[in-house]
C-alpha cells in the first residue's frame, strides 16, 4: 500500500470544525433541556451575543447591590 497523504483548505477545515463543534453544543444543550436541574431558562435564540448577555444579567440582576 502507498501512504496517501488528504488535503483539505482552510475554508474546508474551518467548516469542517465548526460544523462538528455546532453538533457537540447542540446535543450538549439538548442533554441539558431533558434533564431540566436548572432553577432558571433563559431562551436566547435568535439573539446577538450583546442582547443575550444583556438579557441574562438582567434576568439575574446581576450584579447585585453592593455588599
Amino acid at each position: 500500500m502507498r501512504p496517501v497523504r488528504l488535503h483539505a483548505g482552510a475554508g474546508d477545515l474551518t467548516r469542517r470544525i465548526l460544523r462538528r463543534i455546532a453538533r457537540e453544543a447542540a446535543a450538549s444543550a439538548d442533554r441539558a433541556e431533558r434533564a431540566g436541574s436548572a432553577e432558571l431558562r433563559i431562551d436566547t435564540g435568535g439573539r446577538t451575543e450583546a442582547e443575550a448577555a444583556d438579557l441574562v444579567v438582567g434576568r439575574l440582576r446581576w450584579p447585585g447591590p453592593p455588599g
